[in-house]
């Protein structure tokens, strides 16, 4: 008698000694994978980067599949303009599991939580860049530059009452130098005031050139907003994707959907997950011309507990609760966002060589930027030529007319 191979009971006679394949049967042949249906929508949490390097949904979803030993058909599903995920998703119907993460109100029991909250943020377009005459007034407060005028006023009008007081003129003295007669031999309230107007406005002239230094090298733009009163105040739109936001309460009345395949920093004010815009910043602040600088707002919207969808009557749902959080624990969803990091920061470099050998270096102040500063100083220096020439036309017709008059008196006295 020999027992079956995966077959009903049967007797078999041999007259010989029984073959290898008979005695040392291999299981494996028989082995089948099975194989299982994936639905997706391509987010940054499924698409692939640098490589074939999957996302980080998609990673835990293979190495799921590899521990398990079955085989997985993905499907990428398109959704319509301004669909929600969860009602995209919810028109397939044959699939074993959804590997996107759903943000639901209503709990299934075919779903699977993740094993850590979400965090949803707000990322706004950074403040426009200062003008010229704007960079001009900004190194010193309303009140400093208040203070000067007040100051400077208070001056010309004691030099205007009281033309004996101070045998120099004290501004002309302390801003530019001009004396009439040495310090040293005026009298001992001119030394103490002169003295003290040349400290303040040397240190106010230092202050301003370093100021403007600065500026140079980071030019200031008009502040950001840093809460969401700031984004109301102001009566900006909150653009949001494939979100339902019908609970958050403190955004009513100024969202609206986002019109776009893809999260682009292109002007519009965002919500969306924060490592999501996160790595959208990281892009448009290294690489010029990838798109408009933003500001993450650093308090969150709200947080939220994403859900993996399984199909009906599923038996890998304790399995994958179980397996995903052994990976959480474990450290892989860092060493995932570690791998993509690499990826982007590598992605950069890259560009900034092709930038750099295609381009030379970028001024950072053009002529159009100067262009109204200069034509400022030199509408003042040519008013200020204009001036001199008409004191001069005057001086000289009012010593002409001194001495016609001396001339004329002493014409008379000889007459007489």
């Amino acid at each position: 008698m020999y027992t079956f191979h995966y077959a009903p009971f049967r007797i078999s006679t041999h007259s010989d000694f029984p073959g290898y394949n008979e005695l040392f049967f291999d299981r494996l042949q028989t082995l089948q994978t099975k194989r299982l249906d994936a639905v997706y929508v391509s987010d940054y949490y499924t698409a692939m980067f640098c490589d074939n390097l999957p996302g980080e949904d998609l990673s835990l979803f293979l190495m799921f599949a590899e521990t398990l030993q079955f085989a997985v058909n993905f499907r990428e599903m398109q959704c319509n303009l301004n669909e929600t995920m969860g009602h995209c998703l919810s028109r397939c119907t044959n699939g074993d599991f959804i590997i996107n993460r759903l943000y639901v109100t209503q709990y299934s029991k075919y779903m699977v939580s993740r094993a850590a909250m979400e965090q949803l943020a707000i990322a706004t377009p950074k403040g426009r860049l200062l003008t010229v005459w704007e960079i001009l007034l900004k190194p010193f407060q309303q009140s400093a530059w208040t203070m000067m005028l007040v100051l400077l006023a208070t001056c010309q009008l004691v030099q205007l009452l009281a033309p004996t007081l101070f045998v120099n003129n004290i501004l002309s003295l302390a801003l530019f130098g001009f004396e009439k007669r040495e310090l040293h031999l005026t009298k001992f309230a001119e030394k103490l005031t002169a003295s003290a107007l040349i400290i303040l406005f040397f240190q106010l002239k230092c202050a301003y050139e370093a100021k403007l230094v600065s500026y140079i090298t980071d030019t200031p733009r008009v502040p950001d907003a840093l809460s969401i009163e700031d984004l109301r105040t102001r009566n900006i739109t909150v653009h949001y994707g494939k979100l339902n936001l019908d609970h958050v309460e403190q955004l009513s009345g100024m969202i609206a959907p986002y019109h776009g395949d893809r999260l682009v920093f292109d002007g519009v004010t965002l919500l969306d997950n924060r490592e999501i815009l996160m790595m959208e910043k990281l892009f448009s602040d290294n690489i010029d011309s990838y798109a408009m600088p933003y500001s993450i707002l650093s308090d969150n919207v709200y947080e939220i507990l994403p859900f993996y969808m399984f199909g009906l009557k599923s038996l890998l749902l304790k399995r994958f609760h179980t397996y995903q959080q052994r990976l959480f624990e474990s450290g892989m969803q860092l060493h995932w966002r570690q791998q993509h990091l690499n990826c982007f920061l590598l992605h950069i470099v890259r560009m900034h060589h092709i930038s750099g050998a295609n381009t030379g270096v970028k001024a950072a102040i053009r002529y159009d930027h100067l262009k109204p500063l200069v034509l400022f100083f030199l509408a003042q220096w040519i008013i200020a030529t204009m001036i001199f020439v008409v004191e001069l036309i005057v001086g000289r017709y009012s010593a002409y007319k001194r001495s016609r008059a001396a001339v004329e008196e002493m014409k008379q006295k000889q007459s007489r």
